[in-house]
Formats: structure tokens, sequence, C-alpha cells
């Protein structure tokens, strides 16, 4: 099965069943710079050690990830573009994803 990897868990994940797989359902390739600042906050915030942190973007192209989770919940998630992950990403639409997250324990 293909994987997912998250170094936390996000806001965006609260309400999603992390436990079973989630289906890839669209790729969208964009410039950062093209995303609202909401959007980026939305995609990007998670706490630990009880402090709200956003993980930090660098300026460039990224490919806007769609998934739904077991029970129909829709979430996002922002990866940086390479030639080889938008083929992989664009090949894998309709396909399985186990989530990995390292740090499964949200500290709010």
């Amino acid at each position: 099965m293909r994987k997912i990897k998250f170094s936390h868990v996000y806001d965006k994940h609260f309400g999603i069943d992390l436990e079973h797989p989630v289906k890839l359902i669209e790729c969208e390739s964009k410039n950062l710079e093209d995303f609202s600042n909401e959007f980026l906050e939305y995609d990007t915030t998670y706490f630990e050690n009880r402090e709200m942190l956003r993980y930090p973007l660098k300026k460039g192209r990224y490919l806007l990830l769609f998934f739904i989770d077991s029970k129909g919940m829709l979430f996002t998630t922002l990866r940086r573009e390479t030639p080889s992950k938008l083929e992989y990403y664009m090949t894998s639409i309709g396909c399985d994803f186990e989530l990995v997250i390292e740090n499964k324990k949200p500290e709010v």
C-alpha cells in the first residue's frame, strides 16, 4: 500500500479516521504564492508542547492533494512538486494510502 507521511497531527486531521487508509481523489499543481493565507494556515498548523506552530513552506510549486477518509471526510495536504512526485501522485489518484504520522499525540 502507498504511504503518505506527516511529521505531526495537524489541525486538518481532527475528525479524520487516522487508523484506516485514505483515498487520493485529486492532485493539482499550483504556485505557493497563489494559495490564500487562510488556506496555508489551515494546511500547515499543528500543536507541539502546547504551542501552535506552522510548518514552514518555501516558495515554488506545490502539489495540492485531496484525500477522503473511510467516513467520507475530506482533507488536503501540500507536497513540494518535483517531476517524479507529480507523476507518482497523478498516477495514484483513486488509490488508498496509509497515513503515517511520526508524532501522533497532539498536545493542545
